[in-house]
């Protein structure tokens, strides 16, 4: 009776938290969930070499959603959250975070272009680059930044999910043959576009704010504010997606579409962790806590390790559902799933305490570490003559996520002290 009594006041205390959660965990395992849906089906039906460029197509793509976002979906959280009792401020942070995205957007359309055009085996696929594009209208159009900071994920999560989800769906009604293939992209893209349309509809006329064209003045603040962690998405972007570019020439499309596929249940395996990450910013933002960043940090540790070990229990029926009747070797895969228990706490630490109590520049330092590691591990292999390997990306990926937990927590164990020295006094 007295645990019912505890949970029940836990849920009482905790009721916001606790229903954004939920549906901050609906919206990212969707959109973790949502590619892998038709996986299968699309390396069967397109062939493993053509759904290799689908997928080079938005790797490159998601280049330019980076940039798009500038760092804006972290960053600007923060201000909502402070904000949120202000209307007048937040039309300003909504409309100035819109505008700067919507410019951005039409810049990196003439780079992504001009990249594309320039590169011989991406011009043979030209419209399917283009078409691809339209990934970018998720970053331009919905505003999770803004739902997330005013602690309101309700009716956006679900909206997302089942305009998107329609569209996916639509994937295996009209993608037939290898011919189809441009249709992908598009069924991907108009389900961007109407569900961000529906979100900009709830922002103005079922929250209240008003749109105007902010001065460049006020778009500069949350611009400047941003770019620790834009320049940090970027470099550690061009880090995790430059093996694609290079394992194509390298190791053959086969293999991109395997370590991919990699990738993809390594952002599965840590979702759980960053979704608890983001369900919490809000209030990271306003409480430095020493101890209740240790008790949810041992939380997150027991939990990335838990979900690791039952991932790979069931891995060889996983990876067989996705790409059936192919001989894949499992043992790069099973050693890539490492990976995620180094970025559950330091996606955790870096967003918890390097973000949400003020510490951006040093987001942008552990990466530039990151990279500088990424780099020379890659040049080491190349030199070795591995290049062509799939072992070898692995290893390069795992010893930069390692790189960048360790300086993440030794520079998170200062900053916690340093600001429960500040609370002392």
């Amino acid at each position: 009776m007295i645990n019912d009594n505890k949970i029940r006041n836990f849920v009482s205390k905790n009721k916001l938290l606790i229903e954004n959660m939920s549906y901050l965990s609906l919206l990212e395992v969707f959109i973790m969930v949502a590619p892998l849906l038709t996986y299968p089906y699309l390396v069967r039906v397109l062939g493993l070499e053509l759904y290799g460029f689908i997928i080079t197509a938005q790797a490159l793509a998601s280049y330019a959603s980076k940039i798009i976002d500038f760092g804006s979906n972290k960053v600007c959280a923060k201000h909502v959250a402070i904000n949120r009792g202000n209307e007048c401020r937040l039309s300003e942070i909504f409309n100035s975070v819109l505008i700067i995205r919507i410019s951005l957007c039409l810049i990196c359309f003439l780079i992504y272009l001009f990249v594309v055009l320039l590169v011989d085996l991406y011009r043979n696929y030209l419209l399917l680059f283009i078409l691809s594009y339209g990934l970018t209208f998720n970053e331009v159009l919905f505003p999770q930044y803004f739902f997330q900071g005013m602690e309101k994920m309700r009716y956006s999560s679900l909206i997302n999910i089942l305009i998107k989800l329609l569209f996916i769906v639509l994937v295996f009604f009209v993608v037939k043959n290898e011919g189809d293939y441009l249709l992908v992209p598009v069924m991907y893209s108009i389900g961007y576009i109407i569900a961000g349309l529906i979100s900009l509809y709830i922002v103005y006329k079922k929250m209240g704010l008003n749109f105007y064209f902010p001065k460049m003045k006020e778009m500069s603040v949350y611009f400047k504010d941003s770019m620790p962690i834009f320049a940090t998405d970027m470099i550690c972007l061009v880090k995790d997606k430059l093996s694609y570019f290079i394992m194509g020439p390298y190791a053959g499309m086969s293999n991109v579409v395997l370590y991919d596929l990699g990738l993809k249940i390594n952002s599965l395996l840590v979702k759980p962790v960053q979704i608890i990450s983001m369900a919490i910013f809000p209030q990271s933002a306003r409480i430095k806590e020493k101890k209740r960043i240790k008790k949810i940090l041992y939380v997150v540790s027991i939990l990335s390790i838990s979900i690791v070990l039952m991932a790979n229990v069931f891995l060889k029926p996983i990876v067989e559902f996705f790409i059936a009747n192919q001989d894949v070797n499992l043992l790069p895969i099973r050693i890539f799933t490492l990976a995620p228990i180094f970025l559950s706490v330091s996606t955790f630490l870096s967003s918890n305490i390097f973000v949400a109590w003020g510490y951006n520049k040093y987001m942008l330092y552990s990466i530039i570490i990151t990279v500088l590691v990424y780099v020379i591990t890659l040049i080491l292999v190349f030199m070795s003559g591995h290049i062509a390997s799939m072992y070898a990306f692995v290893l390069i990926a795992l010893v930069s996520y390692f790189v960048e937990l360790i300086y993440r927590i030794i520079i998170s164990a200062i900053i916690v002290n340093l600001e429960s020295k500040k609370q002392g006094a």
